[in-house]
Parts: C-alpha cells; structure tokens; sequence
C-alpha cells in the first residue's frame, strides 16, 4: 500500500511538471497565430521559447522513467515554478523599464512569458542536479551505516589509522583486544602495543607502498601481556584511512606448538620402540628358538613366544599408525567390500577356532581412507574373538548404506561391554580386567577413524555380545582410481 502511495505521488508531481510545461508552450504558438513574424522573431521569439516548454514536458516523464523518488520530484517542481516566477518577474520588469523610458515593446507580454520559460528550464536543471546531490549523499549515508553497523557488531577487532600509523577509529572488540578503554585508543599508535624489537617503521612503510597485507603479530596489551593476532590490512579505504582487521589466535597458536610438540615426543617414542624394544625382542625369540629343546621348556618358550610375537606386532602397529599421523598422508579412495573380504579371510585364517563371515551380498561401496583401514576392521575382528567366552567365537560383518554414509556393523556373540565402559573401551590403554593385551588397539581404532571423518560407537548385540559400528563418508558405488584429496 506505501509503494503504491508512492508511486501515486511520483506520477502527480512528474505529471506537474509537464503539464506546467504544456501550459507554458501555449504563448509561443498563441505568437505565431497573432503577427507576422521576421525569421529573427520567429527564431528568438517563437522557436526557442516552444523548444524549452518542449523539454519542460517530456521532462516529466523521463524523471519518472527514471525512479527519482517522489521527494525529490517536488523539489525539482518547486525549483521549476520558483524560477519560472522568477524569469516572469524579470521580464515583466525588463518591459516596465523599457515603457518608462518611451520605448514600449509591442509583444511586452510574450517577452515577459519567454523569459518565464527561460526561468523554468533553469529551475528544472537546479532541481534535477541538487536531487542528484541529496541521491549520492543518502547512498553515502546508508553505506556508512551499514560499514558502521558491522564495524561496531562484528567479534573481530577493526581499527582505523590514518597515515602515521595512528588510531582515529576502533570497535568495542578492539578495546577489548587492546585492554584500553575506546576513547583512549584512538590517539595512540599501532607502535605504542608492538614489542620493543619490533621495526615499525619499516613494517608500516612497506604496507603503505604494497596496499595491503597480512600476517602475524605480536601485540603487547595495555597491562603487559602479550597475545598473537593475526591481521588482515587494507590500505586508503577513504583517503589517509587504513582499515585493519585484528583476530587473537593466541589459544590456536599454543594448540599448535603443544600439537607440534607432542609429535617430536611421539616419534621419539616410536624410534625407542623401533630400535630398542623391537630389536630386544627379536633377541628374546631367537634366544627362545635355541631353548625349544626338551618337553619341560616347550610350553615357557611357547609363552615367550607368543608375548614377544604380541610385542613385536604392537610395535609394527604403533609405526605405522605414527607414520600415518604423522605425515598427514593424503586420504585415497578404497573399495570397502574387497578390503573387507581381505581382512575376514586374514582373520578367519589366524583365528581357525572362530567363524568369521561377512554379510552377503556386500554393497561395492567406495570410501575415503588409506591402507590402515584394514587395521580399523582387523583390530575390531580380533579384539571380539580375544575376549569371547563363547565356546565357539562367532564375528561377523554387515554393511548398510545410505545417501552419504557407509556403516560396517562388526557383531559378536562375546559376553558385551558394561554400559559403564562403552564410553572408555576406545582411550588410551583401556583394557578389560581379564585381557592380557596392550588396550591400544580399540584406541587404533577411534585414532584412525577420525581420520577418515567417520564415526565409532559400540552398542549390544542381541541376545548376547557386542556390536561396533563403523560410520564413514561414502564417495561412491564403483571402485575408481585413487583419487587423492587432502583431509
């Protein structure tokens, strides 16, 4: 209803316009009907006059063609009829003169009306060039409200500096990341939080020259303490302004080295399991091959061989699961079904007393991975049988899929886990009372599934048993070439 009211106001006041316009164009015509006209009085008198009320009533519609609001319409009106009454008054004077002075002018009237004419297309041009004027300053004011309101609201610190590197403006996320009160940061310099080796001046000449910039930078707050931001700078958003984005990533950053760190202790762990562990165990089981010589050591040797064998394969585990990590391989894409068929026949041929199956037909599913998926199924295999009280073990293996994920349903007929463990049988060396293993491969498990973007959770089978469900993105139907993409 407003913009149909609107609308109804433009046409009225662009309607004035020509209509006044048309008015106007009368006394020319009215001019030519009356007298005989030289060629110069038709020109001056007739012509010009009848081609201004002309451009005075298509004026009309071309202002309203062109969407000038209706505010802007009525001024551009009331600049047409203020100096068309102008004009009328100049000449009506100009004619009184020249009859006070013994000279009246025959056509008095129409030189009075030409140059109300005259006036009018003067007023039309004032009117149409200030409506422009007060257009570009409303457009300039909605800009700097909307820059101002996400100046203001936005959680990211924005300063603004002028040449010298010195604050004219900041948001409130600003003072805080300062530790100033807001009135007290404007007027201070960048350099005025920079540490004392920091080189200004060279950092702010080289911004200046290149426009632009980012990075990092140590900021020492207004008690003291020192925070890493990371900023984004632009240069001249107005002329002498520059406008910097400023976000602490303090927390990120000590993540990060914390992360690194604990990389260089993990592989320094790695090479003493590697070079010392493995290497001593190897010594133990050659040192066992040469005692297997009587029945009374038979069954010693079989246990050192079994535990130093479970050694040796826990640290075959541990590298390569540190290799995997560590490198931050690229994730390619793996044919599930067959990888599953691999790691089923490795097992059932490990484990003879157990019957392992897998579901079939078994949907040809593509997921992202890498090879140590297989480890993800072949620890989930063996843990069910290793901690069956079952007198024959039985695991298997279903796939289902939907839309987006593939899940592979790893299901026993063991004695289950207490609800009160579900949530800790995938940490760090969580291990059932009654298992003689490390508890690190369920945590293999979780490690590597979160690689893969996926999911592992461990539910109850029924009647009895357990059941782990494997969550991964699907990529597809048919198994392609490796395609590689970055985690």
């Amino acid at each position: 209803m407003a913009g149909t009211r609107g609308g109804d106001r433009r046409r009225e006041m662009a309607a004035r316009v020509s209509l006044f316009g048309l008015f106007l164009s009368l006394f020319p015509l009215v001019h030519v009907f009356r007298h005989t006209q030289t060629l110069l009085t038709m020109a001056m008198g007739i012509l010009a006059p009848a081609a201004l009320a002309a451009l005075l009533v298509a004026a009309g519609p071309w202002l309203y063609r062109q969407e000038v609001p209706a505010s802007d319409l009525a001024r551009i009106s009331r600049w047409t009829f203020a100096c068309a009454a102008v004009g009328l008054g100049i000449g009506v004077g100009t004619v009184a003169h020249v009859a006070v002075l013994g000279q009246p002018l025959s056509e008095g009237p129409f030189v009075a009306v030409n140059t109300g004419i005259a006036g009018a297309v003067g007023g039309l041009l004032v009117g149409y060039f200030e409506s422009r004027d007060h257009q570009q300053r409303r457009r300039l004011e909605e800009t700097a409200g909307k820059f101002r309101a996400v100046f203001e609201g936005t959680h990211d610190a924005l300063v603004v500096a002028d040449d010298s590197g010195t604050y004219v403006d900041a948001n409130p996320a600003a003072a805080t990341l300062f530790g100033v009160d807001r009135t007290d940061l404007v007027g201070l310099s960048i350099k005025d939080f920079a540490a004392t080796d920091f080189d200004f001046d060279t950092a702010w000449s080289a911004f200046r020259q290149e426009k632009a910039g980012r990075g990092q930078f140590p900021l020492v707050r207004a008690d003291g303490t020192r925070r890493i931001v990371e900023f984004a700078a632009t240069s001249d958003v107005y002329p002498g302004h520059h406008l910097s984005a400023l976000r602490d990533v303090t927390d990120r950053v000590t993540y990060e080295q914390e992360l690194e760190d604990q990389r260089e202790t993990l592989s320094f762990l790695n090479q003493v399991l590697r070079h010392n562990v493995l290497n001593g165990i190897h010594v133990v089981l050659a040192r066992a091959d040469l005692l297997e010589t009587t029945d009374d050591n038979r069954d010693h040797v079989e246990a050192i061989r079994q535990r130093g064998e479970a050694i040796a394969d826990l640290v075959g585990r541990v590298n390569r699961l540190n290799g995997t990590l560590q490198r931050h391989q690229p994730l390619e894409r793996v044919a599930l079904r067959e990888l599953l068929r691999t790691v089923t026949n490795t097992v059932e041929t490990s484990f003879p007393e157990a019957d392992v199956s897998l579901s079939d037909p078994c949907p040809d599913v593509v997921v992202d991975a890498d090879p140590m998926l297989a480890e993800v199924f072949e620890n989930l295999l063996t843990n069910a049988i290793r901690h069956n009280d079952a007198d024959t073990p039985e695991v298997s293996v279903a796939v289902e899929t939907a839309d987006e994920w593939v899940t592979a349903l790893v299901t026993d007929n063991g004695p289950g886990v207490p609800d009160a463990k579900k949530d800790i049988v995938f940490g760090r060396g969580q291990k059932g009372p009654a298992s003689d293993g490390t508890g690190f491969g369920l945590y293999i498990v979780r490690a590597l599934v979160d690689r893969y973007d996926g999911t592992v959770e461990l539910t109850d089978n029924v009647p009895r048993g357990s059941v782990f469900e494997v969550r991964l993105p699907r990529v597809g139907d048919v198994p392609a070439a490796a395609a590689k993409r970055h985690p």
